[in-house]
Formats: structure tokens, sequence, C-alpha cells
């Protein structure tokens, strides 16, 4: 074992890395931003769009 990555390794990861970055460089969505302690920008709202997916408040039993 060894503390270190070997050359071979740090190629790998910085491919994977890349594709990610280049990804990101692609991606017109704007980052939402919104208040601490809040529910969240308005936008995420289409997660739960669906009847099935709800935001459960409480730990109370449904």
């Amino acid at each position: 074992r060894s503390l270190f990555l070997r050359d071979d390794e740090v190629e790998y990861a910085w491919r994977i890395v890349d594709q990610v970055v280049d990804a990101w460089s692609k991606d017109v969505q704007p980052l939402q931003s919104y208040p601490a302690g809040s529910w969240g920008p308005p936008e995420s709202r289409v997660i739960f769009d669906k009847a099935v997916t709800r935001w459960r408040h409480s730990l109370d039993p449904v």
C-alpha cells in the first residue's frame, strides 16, 4: 500500500474530472440560490410535482 497515486492512476482520475468539467462548462443552467433556512429555490419544486412524491415535514407516520 502507498499513500501516493501512481502516474497511471492520476491520468485516469483526470480523464474523469475533465469529463465532469467539460459537462459543467456546456451547461447553460444557472446555479439556483436561495436564502438559508428556506425550502430551496422554486425551481426545485419540479421534483415533487408527481403525486407519489412528497416531502415529509415531520417524523409522524403518514
